[in-house]
């Protein structure tokens, strides 16, 4: 397109210094040739008037016969045709002709002016020489007596060849300038379509992506002012694009940081987009499912069916169901958006864990009313007896009042345990972590629950090297989480059996461990009975409230150690947990904690 404008342009030039050159080379010869027909009247004029001087003499003498010799010689000194004629209109002398063979020139328009006295001129024809002549007469005159006329002829095209000399000596110079304006035309409209080329050239760079090209700004003119305004309209265009892309990238990384899955399903069927979540839930790499049919790519029939739905109605669809490997409970949300290229919209929920929580609730509310029911029941049974009558047997009375305090007392200790528990979950329970020596906190321990194990005949032991160096922890909560493990150990093992209390140092951490020589804990059991309200024996109800190792967990949780059932240890059950080392040495005083903290 450019090289059509640069063509029209300098054909444009070309063809207006053209017609300009043409009009002003018909002119140009035009005045020429009437230039040189003045100087040829002026010549032929001037020498007819010499030759009329020089002939005047000679006319009505005895030299007469002589005039066709003069005419001659006349004709040969001033290269042109002479001509002597008399009053009569015979020819006297002729340079190219006998005057006894010429007819009488009376009647010849320069000669019977020149015979009228005046100065004749005329272009036509020669009956003599058969070629055209241009004629001038004059009239000759000698004493104040024109005797006759005397005429001088050049043959017309010795003036057209002067005349065509003087055309192409013109035509060469106009050529010239022409060839001249040519080479000034195209080189203006090259001047003229630069810029443009160059504003072509930045806008195809831009339209490749190059948003930084900007095309040269010439000083001055229009085409100056359209650089401008072009690169102004770039840097606004880019100022815009780079916003978009800002926003579309804040909102891809939005879409791909969010927990839910989102699918987009464009209008072909096939996956168009997936975030990290939804690749997630589906356990498939998604490079094996965009750009794919849905239904082949998903793999799962509830999900396509949602989709499908969506697809074919106005409404949202809304559906929970199971999906991808390990199987996780999803709420899946489609709709769909009309008059767009992305018809379908997927929102993959994982309500995972929601179900869990809620079944943890659901079996947290039914354990307490199971734990609640037994000693309630109890209490009502002892109260309804006593007031039956039980209550004046004071034997009797003593009896069921024991047996009350010890039902209100599990009470008590169940709720106390609750409260720990959710302060525990809740990170309302506050540590005040020191350097502390568990062979001491473990001592204390074995100290308070000695008479428990004592009427089982139990063995309990220590197993913590002497300088073992000290973790940092909170010896009161360390010491709760001894007593739950060693009140467990002392509850589940039968008579005569062993209870060791172990602690060792490894890495940078502290190995506290519980192991016993009862009957163990059933693999299927080991990740659970750190659970709220979880027994391993359902039957055993009242060997605890079943939070004891719950509380444990929390505890040791907090202090960034870990819990768990040594499954390698046999026979019996040791429970091991972690806590950090200390870098500073424990102090030597009375570490006894405080009484177990509400």
């Amino acid at each position: 397109m450019l090289r059509r404008l640069h063509t029209r342009l300098s054909l444009g030039y070309i063809a207006l210094m053209a017609g300009v050159f043409l009009l002003l080379g018909a002119y140009l010869v035009n005045y020429v040739q009437d230039l040189e027909r003045q100087e040829l009247r002026a010549r032929l004029e001037s020498q007819a008037w010499l030759v009329a001087l020089a002939a005047a003499p000679m006319i009505g003498t005895t030299e007469e016969p002589n005039l066709q010799e003069f005419a001659q010689d006349a004709a040969g000194q001033i290269d042109a045709r002479v001509t002597i004629i008399d009053q009569e209109g015979r020819v006297l002398g002729d340079s190219e002709a006998a005057p006894a063979t010429m007819e009488n020139h009376a009647d010849r328009p320069e000669v019977a002016a020149a015979l009228s006295g005046q100065i004749g001129e005329s272009s036509r024809p020669s009956d003599t020489l058969d070629r055209t002549l241009i004629y001038l007469a004059v009239p000759i005159v000698r004493d104040g007596e024109q005797l006759g006329a005397a005429r001088v002829a050049l043959p017309s095209d010795q003036f057209a060849g002067w005349l065509r000399n003087i055309v192409v000596a013109v035509a060469a110079a106009l050529g010239i300038a022409a060839l001249a304006i040519a080479a000034l035309s195209a080189i203006l409209a090259g001047v003229i379509t630069r810029p443009l080329s160059e504003l072509i050239q930045t806008a195809r760079r831009i339209a490749q992506g190059d948003l930084a090209a900007r095309a040269p700004e010439h000083a001055g003119g229009e085409i100056a002012e359209l650089s401008h305004a072009f690169n102004e309209m770039t840097t606004t265009l880019q100022a815009n694009i780079e916003a978009i892309e800002a926003e579309r990238a804040r909102l891809s990384a939005i879409v791909e940081h969010l927990t839910d899955g989102i699918l987009i399903v464009d209008d072909q069927g096939q996956l168009a987009l997936i975030n990290n979540a939804a690749e997630r839930l589906l356990g498939t790499p998604r490079d094996r499912l965009l750009n794919r049919p849905y239904a082949l790519a998903v793999r799962d029939h509830d999900l396509a069916e949602v989709i499908a739905q969506a697809h074919s109605g106005d409404e949202p669809v809304r559906r929970l169901f199971e999906i991808g490997q390990p199987r996780r409970y999803v709420e899946g949300v489609a709709y769909s958006i009309p008059h767009r290229a992305t018809p379908v919209v997927v929102i993959l929920r994982d309500v995972t864990e929601l179900r869990r929580t809620d079944m943890i609730r659901r079996d947290f509310v039914a354990n307490v009313s199971h734990e609640l029911r037994t000693p309630i029941a109890s209490l009502k049974a002892l109260v309804e007896t006593l007031l039956d009558g039980a209550l004046e047997d004071e034997e009797v009375a003593h009896e069921f009042l024991a047996r009350m305090e010890t039902e209100v007392d599990g009470l008590a200790r169940l709720v106390q345990d609750l409260l720990e528990l959710s302060r525990a979950e809740s990170g309302r329970l506050t540590l005040s972590p020191v350097a502390a020596d568990i062979r001491r906190v473990a001592e204390q321990v074995i100290a308070r629950l000695r008479t428990q194990a004592e009427p089982k005949k139990l063995d309990i032991r220590i197993e913590i090297p002497d300088g073992l160096t000290p973790g940092r922890f909170d010896p009161e909560r360390i010491e709760q989480v001894l007593v739950n493990l060693v009140h467990n150990a002392v509850k589940f093992t039968p008579p005569g059996g062993i209870i060791t209390v172990g602690a060792a140092a490894e890495d940078d951490h502290l190995v506290v461990w519980v192991a016993d020589t009862g009957p163990g804990v059933a693999p299927e059991d080991r990740d659970r009975i750190f659970e709220r309200f979880y027994k391993t024996d359902r039957s055993r109800a009242d060997a605890g409230t079943g939070l004891g190792l719950s509380i444990a967990r929390h505890l040791v949780e907090l202090h960034g150690g870990r819990i768990w059932v040594d499954g390698t240890a046999r026979p019996g059950t040791t429970i091991k947990f972690t806590l950090p080392l200390a870098l500073e040495p424990a102090p030597t005083g009375d570490s006894t904690p405080s009484a177990h903290r509400a």
